[in-house]
């Protein structure tokens, strides 16, 4: 039964009951809502809302009208994501895990590359910045500082920066 509003009349989205079969502009409405309601909670690729609404869509046609059309009102966008996401992401990760995680959700390319070439520069900040926080003394045994690069490896830093990094905090 779907929900009902103060006057007893059903709310104008309201999913239909399950096994009902829907015209197909009540189908592109509610595959519309619920594209909506997914973009609402983070910002989403074509490829992951795509993947998530497929079971749902009465065909690929429908779903490819219904991204068209939220890409066309911008309130889908691939760069939106990437830029947002790698933002979000580079706090606690390097590079390698940013363009992973980037990869895995169905992002092009070519926006990856441009938003890792943004947060390349203050990279070993960043490196330096988690040695800081997690670790409050230098590094006086090997042990210690194997430890240190395990940690910083973890987070997808390239040797590089890793290396760097120990060795700067360790001056320090």
């Amino acid at each position: 039964m779907p929900p009902l509003r103060r006057s007893g009349l059903p709310e104008p989205d309201a999913p239909a009951p399950v096994g009902a079969v829907l015209s197909p502009e009540a189908a592109r409405r509610a595959l519309r809502s619920r594209a909506l309601a997914l973009l609402s909670r983070r910002d989403r690729t074509r490829a992951e809302l795509e993947s998530r609404l497929a079971p749902l869509a009465q065909s690929p046609a429908v779903l490819a009208a219904v991204l068209d059309e939220l890409t066309a009102q911008s309130l889908l966008s691939d760069a939106r994501f990437v830029e947002s996401r790698s933002h979000a992401l580079a706090r606690r990760y390097g590079s390698l895990r940013v363009r992973q995680s980037l990869m895995q959700s169905g992002a092009d390319g070519a926006l990856v590359e441009a938003a890792l070439q943004e947060l390349r520069p203050a990279e070993l900040e960043r490196a330096r910045a988690l040695l800081r926080q997690r670790f409050s003394t230098p590094a006086t045994t090997p042990l210690e500082r194997a430890r240190r690069q395990r940690f910083l490896q973890a987070r997808g830093f390239s040797f590089d920066i890793i290396s760097r990094a120990v060795r700067q905090a360790d001056g320090d």
